[in-house]
């Protein structure tokens, strides 16, 4: 009896461990294959999309966040610099490149050394890795602005009007990208403490603020000073540029903050380096009346007197007629159009509507002259 039953003992167990081995060979197999096809995707992924790769690698992270505190950092890293970057290549897109330099993102270990700079065409970004993702969100987006933000202009700028175009750009960011929880701590602690840092900075915020309201900002200032290094003269010292700039700021804040009927604003701004008109379409019954002549004779006329950059603000009837303007400009050859959007945005009479913008370059002409008289509205 022993004889028969010690062998079929052996046999179940060879048996048993055959079935073990082939079974754990082919979840071995399994796994294996998943990952090999989870490893695709997340390449996949990466080279389509780096920062959002970066995003989901930062929401795996937070799965094994319990691992230690460098699983942690690897989760923050990857959770700023796939906002930050994602978000920037955004704006990037909306503003024509304003912002070059993606961003990259080190540690350091207090508060007070936060630093940034421009390192081989990488915002290099240094912050403390022990505050709150939102927070450190937010910071890096300012220390990014503050060392890759329109990096060639804002030597012509003064401090303050720097700081406060950082500002309302991070804001901008914040708002178009939901990040309630960075707006309210942008809100909160950051322009506070920046306020009371320096009041200038204060009265220039709440400028881009206003002009950001209007659509302004993006559209207008930011562009202009985007290009503006390339009109720069050696010989000209570096307050006059500062002076020019600050002017400028006023002259557009003060159109797109005129109400109905009191239409007096300059709608010319000519100097030594920018030469800026806007033409306002959307005044009742003169579209309806009159036509679009009115419109392309006053780009005529910007053309004649050196105007390099002419801006055209639709409201109300001017949202479908800015283009159809511009577009009838450049076939008679009176202008480039530049860029042509529409988006919402405070109206001139405060309430909240759609809006559409054509930036033109006018063409020059031989009777141009260098410093006319300014122009109203009309």
């Amino acid at each position: 009896m022993r004889r028969i039953i010690a062998p079929i003992v052996i046999i179940l167990v060879v048996a048993g461990v055959t079935l073990t081995i082939v079974f754990a060979l082919d979840w071995l197999q399994s796994l294996f294959s998943a990952l090999f096809g989870l490893a695709i995707i997340a390449v996949s992924l990466y080279l389509v999309d780096p920062n959002r790769a970066q995003i989901v690698a930062s929401h795996i992270a937070a799965i094994l966040e319990w691992a230690g505190r460098r699983v942690r950092r690897f989760r923050v890293k990857n959770a700023v610099e796939g906002h930050v970057n994602r978000a920037l290549a955004q704006f990037n897109s909306d503003c024509q490149c304003k912002f070059s330099h993606p961003m990259k993102l080190n540690w350091v270990h207090s508060r007070a050394s936060r630093q940034s700079f421009l390192e081989n065409g990488t915002v290099i970004v240094k912050v403390d890795h022990r505050e709150p993702t939102y927070k450190t969100i937010v910071d890096s987006f300012i220390l990014c602005c503050s060392a890759g933000l329109l990096p060639e202009a804002r030597p012509y700028m003064s401090p303050s009007l720097q700081r406060a175009v950082d500002l309302a750009v991070v804001d901008s960011i914040l708002k178009e990208n939901d990040m309630r929880e960075g707006r309210i701590y942008l809100m909160s602690e950051v322009f506070p403490e920046e306020f009371v840092r320096s009041p200038s900075v204060n009265e220039w915020s709440g400028i881009m603020e206003e002009l950001q309201s209007r659509g302004f900002f993006t559209r207008m200032i930011l562009r202009e000073l985007h290009g503006y290094p390339a009109k720069v003269g050696h010989r000209i010292g570096k307050n006059t540029h500062k002076v020019e700039i600050s002017k400028f700021v006023r002259y557009v804040h003060r159109i797109a903050m005129e109400q109905p009927g009191d239409e007096t604003a300059p709608l010319d701004f000519v100097r030594e380096r920018l030469r800026v008109g806007v033409i306002l379409v959307g005044k009742p019954g003169k579209l309806s009346i009159q036509g679009i002549e009115p419109y392309l004779h006053r780009i005529k006329r910007c053309s004649d007197i050196g105007i390099e950059t002419l801006y055209l603000v639709g409201y109300h009837a001017g949202v479908t007629a800015v283009p159809s303007i511009a577009r009838e400009a450049q076939q008679l050859n009176l202008a480039t159009i530049i860029h042509v959007s529409s988006f919402n945005a405070c109206l001139r009479d405060g309430s909240f509507g759609r809006c559409s913008c054509a930036s033109l370059r006018c063409r020059p002409h031989d009777d141009a002259v260098s410093s006319p008289d300014p122009v109203t509205h009309h």
